[in-house]
């Protein structure tokens, strides 16, 4: 029994750090990270980031003291944010270790059981997204313990730790109960795609609810109101059962969920198809076709339709008919996971301009997704009707979302081939961001100063994406000599 116990901690160790290893070497494959160097700097940029958003955090709540309803409330607050960046994480590292079969097919030739490869995958996936959870919460528990010392750790293991956990083994056993079903109904090789299409469609559901959540707790906090509310249901219990109780009954919970996870995983790997062969007409006539065609026979694009469809039902049924066109956005990943791997090969032979490539890449992509959003629009003019700001806000999300989905896609092979000034555009782009939100919240802007950033950004996106194609062909062209 000894021996037995030994030999499966020896093979979860094992299969936890060749996890690890994996990940890391995945990261490193990104050219500059390969330097000790710059893997240092950027771990000193993180840490001054994180050391200046903690010092802003203890200057803003300075004020608050040791009144314990107010941090109970801005833990309930940040627990909210929190869960949004669990969802977010846990997309990211799924479509890292299962999209593209890297961990589940290299763990599958292993020498070791079934359920010490699937708890090690879920260990090492779930240390990855806690570690990165906590480093954004950095500021408030670092502000919690500056000014609430005496009960940061309480506040921090009921409002924080165990929500996200609790929401993470959730996530993960919707996921594995997707695979489950697919393999229950005979097409396991389509598992990883239908929960990563549901997985987002949870971050964009949980998104939109998001600004009412906050609304609602700050309204409960004004009342004060302690009744059980499902956003906030672990601290809640602790204001009727106490801190141990509630600790106890989430370690519980916690262990329940994670055994009833393992058990419904499927043992045996299978590996992921791409495309789905069906026949469309006129596929051969232009490039803008081909291009078509290729979105069309995606799997990614099949089975983001049955999903999006399902989440506008839902929300048309539910009340919020409103914002069921808008869930044509799930279509976007679509082209970012296509051209997440470069320029397809059979477009490489495409060899026009690059600003020709770029055009097909996203017209092809709008005509599929257009379409889509007019399905979607009729469905929810069946509940109510919408007003044409509405029609015109959610395609604006749809195209927003298509300019900058594609351009990630396509940096992420200029990464590997031109990273600092990949990552020097992502960031400019994402300090305009914070720029611009900055500008809309506090100061009092007009909307022609909207329109005007709009369209800047939409210059930058795609004049950046153009570059990224430019500079593909070259790193390619430099390869073939």
């Amino acid at each position: 029994m000894t021996i037995n116990f030994e030999r499966r901690i020896c093979q979860f160790t094992e299969t936890f750090l060749f996890l690890a290893k994996l990940f890391k070497r995945t990261m490193l494959q990104y050219g500059v990270l390969r330097k000790r160097s710059v893997r240092l700097a950027l771990i000193a940029l993180a840490l001054l980031w994180m050391a200046f958003s903690s010092f802003i955090a203890v200057a803003f709540f300075r004020s608050i003291g040791e009144q314990q309803g107010m941090w109970d409330f801005i833990f309930n607050i940040e627990s909210i944010s929190l869960s949004g960046i669990v969802i977010a994480f846990f997309l990211i590292v799924k479509l890292l270790f299962s999209k593209t079969d890297s961990a589940t097919r290299c763990i599958s030739y292993l020498p070791v059981s079934s359920m010490m490869r699937n708890l090690a995958l879920k260990a090492c996936e779930a240390c990855i997204v806690l570690i990165l959870t906590v480093g954004t919460a950095c500021a408030v528990l670092v502000s919690a313990a500056v000014l609430h010392s005496a009960g940061v750790l309480q506040l921090a293991f009921l409002h924080l730790l165990v929500p996200a956990l609790l929401l993470y083994i959730a996530l993960s056993l919707v996921w594995d109960g997707i695979n489950r079903s697919m393999h229950m109904i005979g097409i396991p090789q389509f598992a990883s795609s239908v929960a990563l299409l549901v997985t987002a469609g949870i971050l964009m559901s949980y998104s939109a609810l998001q600004f009412q959540l906050i609304s609602d707790i700050s309204e409960r906090y004004i009342q004060q109101d302690y009744s059980l509310f499902w956003a906030t249901i672990v601290p809640d219990l602790s204001h009727y059962l106490g801190a141990l109780p509630t600790a106890l009954l989430s370690i519980l919970a916690l262990l329940g969920m994670t055994a009833l996870d393992i058990a419904i995983t499927p043992s045996q790997y299978c590996r992921q198809a791409n495309f789905i062969h069906i026949p469309i007409p006129y596929s051969e006539r232009n490039d803008l076709c081909m291009f078509t065609t290729y979105i069309m026979r995606s799997r990614d694009t099949m089975l983001s339709i049955v999903v999006a469809i399902a989440f506008a039902l839902i929300s048309c049924m539910g009340g919020h008919a409103d914002i069921a066109p808008a869930y044509a956005c799930v279509l976007a990943f679509t082209g970012m996971s296509q051209f997440a791997n470069g320029i397809v090969p059979a477009w490489a032979a495409v060899r026009r301009s690059a600003t020709y490539m770029y055009c097909c890449m996203l017209g092809s992509q709008l005509v599929v997704y257009t379409t889509f959003w007019g399905i979607l629009l009729a469905i929810s003019l069946v509940w109510t009707p919408l007003t044409g700001l509405t029609r015109l806000g959610t395609y604006a999300a749809l195209v927003g979302t298509t300019l900058i989905l594609t351009m990630i896609g396509i940096l992420f092979p200029a990464f590997k081939d031109n990273p600092l000034t990949s990552i020097a555009g992502i960031l400019s782009f994402f300090l305009m961001a914070i720029v611009f939100i900055f500008a809309l919240c506090i100061l009092n802007i007009n909307f022609i100063f909207v329109i005007l950033f709009s369209l800047l950004s939409i210059i930058f996106i795609v004049i950046y994406s153009i570059f990224g194609i430019q500079n593909f062909w070259k790193v390619k062209k430099y390869e073939s000599f």
